[in-house]
């Protein structure tokens, strides 16, 4: 009896940058917090359809805010797109919106900032136009819902090494993007890089790897 094929490609996602990967069935992906407290927001979209991961239809099924080991990430027409297999952390937001440039102009007077919106739009090269982006999972991104509905950002918890592995449910693009958040404690008010880990089974196709603009 022979063992299956698997091959392994590591793909380092600059700060303030952000990748893609197209994965089928069966192939996995893991997502690496370098140097720690660093968040990568992360978005699905399933081929050949409108479909999505969506994290308001997460939290429904899941009834909870955050992901860990085992959970099932969900698409907007309820059918599971990822599921986790290993979490180091367990502590994830699937509350915040992905920073934008209004979020650096209105909330912090700042104009030019990178941000995680027009990173995953670019990346995604066209699959879903700028205003659709869906809403991330926000990986290793600590924040807490107080007693009053207000939310708070924490420093993550990650540190160098820790990772999250997602199994592909559905044939589906994964982008991320190192969030380049610094001036809350969103990313410990220092962005650094993160790494995908890709692990693909029975000779699956390899998917686009880099920035669709060739940029961090």
């Amino acid at each position: 009896m022979t063992s299956e094929a698997i091959t392994v490609e590591e793909i380092t996602i600059p700060a303030r940058g952000a990748r893609v990967v197209t994965l089928r069935p069966g192939d996995r992906v893991t997502v690496v917090d370098v140097e720690g407290q660093q968040v990568g927001d992360l978005v699905a979209l399933v081929e050949g359809t409108p479909e999505f991961l969506s994290v308001s239809h997460t939290r429904t099924k899941l009834g909870k805010l955050s992901i860990a080991e085992g959970d099932i990430l969900w698409s907007n027409l309820r059918r599971p797109v990822l599921r986790v297999t290993r979490d180091t952390v367990a502590r994830h937001d699937l509350l915040w919106a992905a920073c934008d440039p209004q979020r650096y102009g209105q909330d912090f007077g700042v104009s030019g900032h990178a941000n995680c919106r027009e990173n995953l739009h670019r990346v995604l090269g066209g699959r879903v136009p700028y205003d659709a982006v869906p809403d991330p999972v926000n990986i290793f991104m600590a924040s807490t819902v107080q007693p009053d509905g207000t939310l708070d950002v924490e420093l993550p918890q990650s540190r160098a090494g820790d990772e999250i592995t997602f199994d592909a449910l559905l044939p589906c693009t994964v982008a991320v993007s190192a969030c380049p958040q610094d001036l809350n404690a969103c990313n410990g008010y220092n962005p650094t890089p993160l790494q995908l880990r890709v692990e693909r089974r029975g000779g699956t196709e390899q998917g686009g790897l880099d920035d669709a603009a060739g940029t961090p």
